[in-house]
């Protein structure tokens, strides 16, 4: 039996990437197969990105007990689903599992398998009402804003990317995809376009106060009017743009760089926490949730009612209602 690490598949076209695999012989069919698979079927990065890293975990565990995709069998996987569930969060198992299983399925597809040892695997159940991205209510998200300094070229961005996320409900992987081109003017307004998941495109009228600081940042920085990423790293040596499109690590280390700089330090705000302050104070302030689940490209409301957190602020006046 070879060494795990040598069981690494390569990307057919990018020696640099890298797909996970259990221990175990593959066949050139079974190569393909999960080439195909990995690299040809799942179309969303972020999902491949997950995937991977549930495909590398589970691997390093097979091949600690020398398990290979030949003769692996249920009650194995499920071992390896109860030790997760007690290191991990149900969505996560459930997200591990689900690569397992597609994996596997690649396997049958190649003839390699003839049954898949995770299709009878249950995943823990799941009964999510509210969601745990942290939100901010209005008063702390105008501070947040309001400490930002705008004297700078990396100011304005940053204030003009979180207000984007804010006033558009958008994830930050689609606002990273923006390119000069996705914010523009149409008629008597300007509009912002995304790329969701699965290759969904929407387009989102731009708050009046987002076209402000869109003015303030395009002018500044000298896209307007260019053909380049719309969110971009500063250089150090000058302070300018530098070319290079954004990564979300960096927007979340900005993030809570600018909250520790606002004072808000009790809880880790993230890139999240926009999408989800935007679409809690949309509906405190009368939007419907039909509206706020078509502003946010959601599928199924039940996702935008997960960062509806209205039900989560008691006031202090209702507290006060405790008398003795």
């Amino acid at each position: 039996m070879n060494d795990p690490q040598a069981l690494i598949l390569p990307h057919p076209s990018d020696q640099a990437a890298n797909l996970p695999a259990i221990v175990g012989d593959y066949t050139p069919r079974a190569v393909q197969c999960l080439e195909d698979w990995f690299f040809g079927e799942i179309a969303n990065d972020n999902t491949r990105m997950a995937y991977e890293r549930a495909l590398r975990r589970f691997a390093a565990w097979s091949s600690v007990r020398r398990f290979t995709y030949r003769n692996m069998r249920s009650l194995h996987i499920r071992e390896y689903v109860k030790q997760l569930e007690a290191e991990a969060a149900p969505a996560t198992v459930k997200q591990h599992l689900a690569a397992i299983r597609e994996m596997f399925n690649a396997l049958m597809r190649a003839g390699e398998i003839d049954v898949n040892p995770a299709y009878s695997v249950k995943a823990p159940r799941m009964s999510v009402t509210t969601g745990k991205t942290p939100v901010l209510d209005a008063a702390n998200a105008k501070h947040f804003l309001a400490t930002i300094d705008t004297e700078t070229i990396k100011g304005k961005r940053d204030k003009a990317l979180i207000s984007l996320m804010l006033y558009t409900f958008a994830r930050v992987s689609a606002a990273l995809k923006m390119e000069t081109s996705d914010y523009f003017q149409h008629n008597d307004g300007f509009h912002v376009r995304l790329a969701e998941k699965g290759g969904k495109q929407r387009t989102i009228p731009a708050h009046s106060v987002l076209v402000e600081l869109m003015a303030d940042y395009l002018n500044t920085s000298g896209l307007r009017g260019t053909a380049s990423p719309l969110w971009q790293t500063i250089d150090r040596k000058n302070g300018k743009l530098s070319g290079r499109r954004l990564q979300r690590q960096e927007v979340y280390e900005i993030i809570g760089d600018r909250a520790q700089e606002a004072g808000l330090k009790s809880v880790k705000y993230g890139n999240h926490t926009w999408r989800g302050t935007g679409i809690t104070l949309f509906l405190e302030n009368g939007g419907a949730m039909d509206m706020a689940q078509d502003i946010a490209g959601h599928a199924d409301p039940r996702t935008t009612r997960l960062y509806d957190r209205r039900g989560e602020r008691i006031k202090q006046n209702d507290i006060e209602l405790i008398r003795l």
